[in-house]
């Protein structure tokens, strides 16, 4: 009998050749394709070259820079090549620069690539350089663009970066974000393995950001993060890196990363930054460094090393002594605090991904609320009519166009065959998005400007949700994203959310449920989260960022009333501000007691507000297992032998499938007995199909 199915942090590498092939829990989609009268601009339509013969950098250039463009900007199929930077939108939108909206119809095939030998010299060192220097460069393939905090709901999107051969100045991808934005499903490879940075999070003023399913190969630094606000980041891979995989500046939250270097450290920290990663997998040092150089304040959980003199060393700015070995099961580099538990070790909810739900790429499954919008006579529908003439089609995936703001009633009801909602950056105006039961398992809303109410058992993901969030119903809920407020309401509600921005709202009120959280950021005076009643939270990363404060704080920055809280890797960075020192006011019943750090220090590593014994379904609780379902995409882009990772919280027997992406059986492995905690290895024997595959991990 199947006592638990758990989410893993999954990785599938050529076990013969000992060389990571995929992009670890990454949900790779298939192709997207828009309907007709979505609202965005396909730059292939406009007369861009996709052959890869003919130079396109001052035609796409030019496209960017329109002020008539739609924010979505469409790269179908093919290679576009270019011999100069790519920057993202720098026209002003009404008092706003907001960000482009960068999209691939395939992750793999659709290729923006450098030509050979155009910068064969460096000009940027993440070393040295300050973070904001890469807007004063001009070695980028992609700048998404960097209006300073304004760069709003910047995002790339289903594509591969190529920077070519010959160019050791290049870097991949700079990618700026404010407050809200996202990076997903993109490659960035240096085809002879040279280039200089794979992909920096360095523009002016970067975050709040989210970065996800990301694979980078060949450069001297992987990944340098600069943020000065916040960059949560999941699920990324980093190959061959000559320097450094991972060199962090700033703010950078991580939740499952895989980093394979040539010889180099894995990850280092400047003597400036807050870095927090769970769930690593680090391989290909020389043997006589360590994986980690850590110089400031760190937070580390479930982490393994291969091939380095240790997992991690701390060089300056810990307090705690290092582990000494070759994995981390958790270090906090400045200790912890309790008011009143002291588990010594974070909360540890379970992990999970979103399911694997794929992009329909038949365009007679969709439709766009424009196109009902023609009546030939010469005057428009409203909102509720377009809405209920796109219902009526029976499509399961509707469309709200760029530039249009629709007015419908207080409710928009989604049930029925409804399965994906996604916005071109078209509002709904007036009205609450309520999701209730129908016959698709998963409902997916992405990028709908409306504030949204669950109230279902489905499973339920909301991807780039920038209105506020109340919740109400059984299911899980998987937000990627968010900008605005978020209220849980029932005690069945498991919530996962990764980057969170309350940007001046009331943060979170958890009155029941179970919310997981990586990247939180909080901005004004109000109390940025509340946790009541048996609700349980953890947080992973968090600042609070204040900026020409004129008023009191209205409290703690976190409550606890009976319920549980978990905070790791926390601070705050103020701008003609004063600090906030009560961090965590803890009732118990009638009694309070207030978490405050001394005047001059800035945050903590960790702070332990909840009882062990009554979260459940954590490595905290002894005797459980996590629960959990199919990780989303393992890649296998080869056929050939091949290695999944995964974890146990303790010693248990382990079956591992591997699904196709309908589920059907293609792999299969068994282990001959007991399997301790920790990390471990499946190995599968080829032939394997080649395409996205499942990993369904069974104790």
């Amino acid at each position: 009998m199947i006592a638990s199915v758990r989410s893993i942090r999954a990785l599938a590498m050529s076990a013969a050749l000992g060389c990571l092939l995929t992009a670890l829990s990454s949900q790779i989609q298939a192709d997207i394709v828009f309907p007709s009268k979505s609202g965005i601009t396909n730059v292939v339509e406009l007369g861009v070259d996709n052959t890869g013969q003919t130079d396109v950098t001052d035609t796409l250039q030019n496209i960017f820079q329109s002020e008539n463009q739609a924010r979505v900007i469409y790269f179908p199929k093919g290679t576009y090549l270019v011999s100069g930077m790519l920057r993202g939108i720098t026209v002003p939108r009404g008092t706003t620069c907001r960000g482009a909206i960068f999209v691939g119809e395939s992750r793999t095939e659709t290729v923006i690539r450098l030509k050979d030998n155009t910068w064969p010299t460096p000009n940027y060192d993440p070393t040295t350089d300050k973070p904001g220097r890469t807007t004063a460069i001009d070695q980028i393939v992609l700048n998404t663009g960097d209006c300073t905090n304004t760069t709003f709901e910047s995002s790339l999107k289903n594509m591969t970066i190529n920077t070519g051969s010959g160019n050791a100045g290049a870097i991949g991808v700079v990618f700026t974000a404010s407050n809200s934005g996202m990076m997903s499903n993109v490659d960035i490879v240096s085809e002879d393995g040279t280039g200089n940075v794979g992909l920096a999070l360095t523009g002016k003023e970067n975050g709040p950001g989210h970065v996800r399913n990301v694979r980078v190969d060949g450069f001297s630094y992987g990944c340098v993060a600069g943020a000065s606000v916040v960059m949560s980041m999941n699920s990324i891979v980093l190959e061959n890196s000559t320097t450094a995989g991972f060199y962090n500046r700033w703010r950078t939250f991580v939740d499952s990363m895989v980093i394979r270097t040539d010889g180099a450290p894995a990850i280092q920290t400047h003597n400036n930054s807050q870095f927090l990663l769970v769930n690593g997998w680090l391989s290909g040092g020389d043997g006589s460094t360590p994986a980690i150089e850590e110089r400031n304040a760190g937070f580390y959980r479930n982490i393994t090393a291969s091939g380095f003199s240790k997992a991690i060393q701390v060089f300056s700015g810990g307090s705690e002594p290092a582990p000494s070995g070759n994995t981390i099961d958790e270090y906090a580099t400045h200790g912890t605090y309790g008011k009143w538990f002291s588990p010594g070790t974070s909360m540890n909810l379970p992990i999970k991904y979103p399911p694997y739900q794929e992009w329909d790429p038949d365009t007679s499954n969709w439709a766009s609320l424009e196109q009902f919008q023609n009546t030939g006579f010469g005057f428009q529908k409203s909102g509720d009519e377009l809405w209920n003439e796109a219902l009526a089609t029976g499509k399961p995936n509707l469309v709200i166009p760029f530039g249009k703001s629709y007015e419908l009633g207080d409710t928009l009801r989604i049930n029925g065959h409804i399965e994906r909602l996604v916005g071109t950056t078209g509002s709904l105006s007036g009205t609450t998005i309520l999701i209730e039961d129908g016959t698709a398992d998963v409902i997916t809303v992405e990028l709908v400007q409306a504030p949204i109410v669950v109230r279902t058992g489905r499973t339920v993901i909301l991807e780039r949700a920038y209105k506020n969030i109340y919740l109400e119903g059984t299911g899980e809920v998987y937000i990627n994203d968010l900008l605005g407020e978020l209220r849980v309401r029932n005690p069945e509600q498991k919530v996962w959310i990764r980057k969170f921005n309350e940007e001046y709202h009331d943060g979170f009120r958890i009155n029941s449920g179970q919310v997981w959280i990586l990247g939180y950021k909080s901005e004004g005076v109000n109390i940025n989260g509340i946790v009541r009643s048996g609700g349980i939270c953890e947080v992973l990363g968090f600042l609070n960022y204040e900026v020409g404060q004129n008023e009191p704080y209205h409290g703690g920055m976190f409550e606890i009333n009976d319920g549980h809280l978990s905070l790791a890797s926390f601070t705050q960075v103020l701008h003609n501000a004063t600090a906030n020192n009560l961090w965590v006011k803890e009732t118990r019943g009638s009694e309070s007691r207030n978490f405050t750090t001394p005047q001059g220090q800035t945050g903590g590593a960790l702070y332990t507000g909840f009882d062990p014994a009554s979260i459940p379904g954590t490595a905290a609780k002894k005797g459980n297992t996590r629960p959990g379902g199919a990780v989303p995409g393992i890649q296998i882009r080869t056929l050939g032998n091949y290695r999944v990772g995964y974890t146990l919280d303790h010693a248990s027997s382990v079956k591992v499938n591997l699904l196709d992406t309908k589920g059907r059986l293609v792999g299969s492995f068994r282990s001959s007995g007991m399997v301790s905690a920790g990390n471990h290895f499946a190995d599968f024997s080829g032939p394997l199909p080649s395409g996205t595959l499942l990993a369904e991990i069974i104790t």
